[in-house]
């Protein structure tokens, strides 16, 4: 569907099989380079001048006897298949490592497709005809598969979103949906916005990977009203603050609806500690509540903004706060810590020690919060509706794609 709304040709390990078994390609032909990409250069023509089939159809008859493909074999003339059709340009790959076999310098976009292991055995045992046991047991065989694949072929211990620009979870997305996210990213194709949106942008994102600056960019292209914990606090200390309201339920529901209100104010009063009353000397300093009260308290003023709807709001786990929601969308933004700690760098005009010590710091304290708090204890691809990375992709494309795909049916 990629291909088809970008007028890329399409490339997938299926069709690259078929044509070696068509074209009687062997062991030996296989090991052979030069002989090895004169076929794949032949079955990349067949391909673009008649669809995948083309290959298939016009080369005469099945493998002589004996010449059947070992799997290494396969996998490696697969490797060169990826290569040459990313040499070609414009172009959809669909293979298990693609993103790990075309080199950097081809600027490609990285996309991993997944969903949980209950939605994938549901979906496998419909098409198949087979029962949810049987399902479950196929979708775990191919995982394992998979991750002998990554390791043995390209040194990757444990697959992450960092591997990719983009992260798609099906569970949530139709597949036209996702298509249409991928192929806005991939030639920032006209946003075509569909009709009902999603009441509730939950974005995560890690230190330094630029979220604060997409989650405000997707809600004024949604219109929506945003939300971060640093808004939360600010309007908690001009609401009145104090560690004992924050940690006694009855009178924090109280300072709730004055935050709440604080909050819906535009534009948002500065800082007290900026206020004119605060450098005057005349404002009373006030004891900051503990982590885990201001905690609390956020985890709530999310709950109750949240009801109001049409909001984007920035938080470590928003995601995990509201979800028990059927109107939200779940985003994360990411980046490998080498981006993020240079972005850090930059911004607090640290060196690169310090900053990597800075972004380590932080991914520490997210990952203890999600453990504690949320009883998480590795973050996974699939807790999140789409997950973007920004070491290539801009905040303003990024912000792109969250509305696009928040604006979904």
């Amino acid at each position: 569907m990629v291909a088809d709304q970008l007028g890329f040709l399409y490339v997938d390990n299926e069709i690259v099989a078929q044509a070696a078994a068509r074209a009687g390609v062997g062991p030996a032909e296989v090991a052979d380079a030069e002989r090895r990409r004169s076929l794949i250069a032949r079955a990349l023509d067949a391909i673009a001048q008649g669809g995948g089939e083309t290959w298939t159809m016009t080369t005469a008859g099945p493998p002589p006897t004996g010449r059947k493909l070992g799997r290494y074999d396969l996998l490696a003339l697969i490797r060169e298949a990826i290569e040459q059709a990313a040499a070609r340009g414009d172009v959809v790959i669909v293979a298990h490592a693609a993103s790990h076999v075309v080199a950097r310098a081809a600027d490609p976009l990285r996309v991993l497709v997944t969903a949980s292991q209950d939605r994938r055995a549901k979906r496998l045992a419909e098409l198949q005809g087979i029962d949810a046991k049987q399902a479950r047991r196929k979708i775990k065989e191919a995982d394992a598969g998979r991750r002998d694949y990554l390791k043995s072929f390209h040194g990757v211990d444990e697959e992450a979103p960092t591997h990719y620009d983009l992260v798609l979870n099906m569970d949530v997305l139709r597949i036209e949906e996702g298509a249409r996210v991928v192929s806005l990213a991939a030639r920032s194709v006209p946003l075509d916005l569909l009709a009902r949106p999603t009441h509730v942008v939950c974005l995560s994102h890690l230190t330094g990977a630029e979220g604060e600056a997409i989650a405000r960019g997707v809600a004024n292209r949604l219109g929506f009203r945003y939300l971060d914990e640093e808004i939360i606090e600010t309007a908690a200390e001009w609401s009145g603050l104090d560690p004992s309201a924050v940690g006694e339920v009855e009178r924090r529901k109280s300072l709730m609806r004055r935050i709440g209100e604080a909050i819906r104010t535009d534009p948002m009063p500065a800082r007290p500690d900026a206020a004119v009353q605060r450098r005057s000397g005349t404002a009373v300093p006030r004891e900051r509540p503990s982590d885990e009260d201001l905690r609390a308290l956020i985890r709530d003023v999310i709950r109750e903004t949240a009801d109001d709807g049409n909001i984007v709001i920035a938080s470590h786990a928003a995601a995990m706060v509201l979800a028990h929601r059927e109107d939200i969308f779940r985003v994360l933004v990411t980046a490998s810590p080498k981006t993020r700690a240079s972005r850090i760098a930059s911004a607090e005009n640290v060196d690169e020690r310090q900053a990597e010590k800075l972004v380590a710091d932080a991914d520490a304290s997210r990952a203890d919060y999600l453990k504690r708090f949320h009883d998480i204890h590795r973050e996974l691809p699939v807790h999140y509706d789409l997950v973007v990375n920004t070491d290539d992709l801009s905040p303003e494309l990024s912000a792109e794609l969250v509305a696009l795909a928040a604006k979904r049916t």
